[in-house]
């Protein structure tokens, strides 16, 4: 299980990382293998004073436990790690993926198992998007299974069924992490460019106001590229679906945004409420399924405190921040409502854009 409020449980066939944006300064994993995991075989030596190092080890052993899960789930892949991080090796992401293409088909020793739902996000999308393509070609992802079989990650049957497996699963959602505009008008696109069943935003931390209009919306006509037709495929030229031109990105390239605070010691805070209400609104007006996790430890509007919430709270107030401003409340009081109302929306499991 899993205490993720949009995941059932997590899968880690990695554990390490690298810090890359500031998106990762308060990194809740990395600070729980620095501190109370510290001195386990496993994490030993995986973070210095609560950030990641840049180590990461493979943990081939966990490489079956798909296979032996009897009940449907959405598991968070790598929730310690980064699956595309480059000291992972094109092999071993190969075995991950034979895993997922297995649990999403009949059991290898036969009989029906229920279909299990991944769920990858990354900061590294051009290794993604690159690897992915990869592993649609067969020849490649033949290679890579077999040199994976070569090391102990896959078995005779992986290799056996290589040709077979399916160049899009349509049981893994791929996603990119942004926390600010910049890295959204970055790795945005770049997934966009990534063949895959549902695409996904985790906008968490926000620490910026994000607008991802262009993403979600025909925003108007243009031939001057590049443009991405109905599959979520890069083209070049004039004309897409229905003979459209376009520079931006249709509804339905996005299938769901998660967005969310920061929680713990060094959180910080979502300065303006109206950064969740407008990433609400972008999402629903587009017909994307909108996430909202939490405030975090802060709230950016006192309106949004029960009346017996107003105690002692003048030492945790930013006072550097305008009226209405920032309160550190802690998570619980803080909530996950906007506007009143919670926002849990998942996409459909079963969306499968044609991204062949």
């Amino acid at each position: 299980m899993s205490l993720i409020e949009w995941c059932n449980r997590t899968w880690n066939p990695l554990e390490g990382c690298t810090h890359l944006s500031k998106g990762c300064d308060s990194c809740w994993a990395a600070k729980l293998v620095g501190t109370r995991w510290r001195h386990l075989p496993l994490y030993e030596g995986l973070a210095d004073d609560g950030v990641f190092n840049g180590i990461v080890r493979l943990v081939p052993a966990r490489l079956n436990e798909p296979l032996g899960w009897r009940k449907a789930a959405r598991t968070f892949v790598c929730s310690r790690s980064d699956l595309f991080h480059h000291s992972v090796p094109d092999a071993y992401i190969a075995a991950v993926w034979s895993r997922m293409w297995w649990a999403s088909r009949a059991s290898r020793g036969g009989g029906r198992k229920p279909v299990q739902t991944f769920q990858v996000l990354t900061k590294r999308q051009v290794r993604m998007r690159n690897w992915v393509r990869g592993w649609g070609d067969r020849n490649q992802r033949k290679a890579w299974i077999g040199e994976a079989v070569a090391q102990g990650w896959c078995d005779a049957q992986d290799q056996q069924n290589a040709g077979f497996m399916d160049p899009v699963l349509d049981n893994v959602w791929l996603g990119v992490s942004v926390e600010d505009q910049r890295l959204a008008d970055i790795r945005i696109p770049v997934l966009i460019d990534t063949p895959a069943a549902v695409r996904w935003l985790s906008v968490e931390p926000l620490l910026d106001a994000v607008d991802l209009s262009r993403y979600l919306w025909l925003t108007g006509a243009s031939t001057a590229g590049p443009f991405y037709d109905h599959a979520g495929r890069r083209r070049t030229g004039g004309g897409g679906a229905g003979g459209q031109t376009f520079t931006s990105i249709r509804a339905g390239y996005l299938h769901w945004v998660v967005a969310g605070g920061e929680t713990g010691k060094t959180a910080r805070p979502i300065r303006s409420a109206a950064w969740a209400q407008t990433l609400r609104d972008q999402c629903t007006e587009a017909g994307v399924a909108f996430f909202w996790k939490q405030w975090g430890d802060w709230i950016p509007d006192t309106d949004q405190l029960p009346e017996d919430s107003y105690v002692a709270l003048d030492a945790a107030i930013n006072l550097a921040q305008p009226h209405p401003f920032p309160m550190k409340v802690g998570r619980k009081r803080a909530g996950a409502l906007i506007d009143g109302q919670g926002w849990t929306q998942m996409p459909d499991d079963r969306t499968a854009v044609a991204a062949r």
